[in-house]
């Protein structure tokens, strides 16, 4: 481990919380990892990636659209 921080260096991470009012009620988005784990979207960010463009990024890669359209 110690060898991969001084390769590396510290790993960022980035998770966002979306929420959808849905028939008057909130509901929040989690990624559901097999039958027991639920987790928020998000991930690593790559090396000199801000956190806002991150999250842009992996969201986009989690929930497959960018802007409307289906990727």
């Amino acid at each position: 481990m110690r060898e991969e921080f001084d390769k590396i260096g510290m790993r960022r991470t980035v998770e966002g919380v979306l929420i959808v009012h849905e028939h008057r009620l909130p509901h929040v988005l989690l990624l559901q990892l097999g039958t027991t784990f639920f987790k928020l979207p998000g991930g690593e960010l790559n090396p000199g990636e801000d956190e806002v463009e991150g999250l842009k990024r992996l969201m986009t890669e989690i929930l497959g659209r960018q802007d409307g359209v289906l990727q």
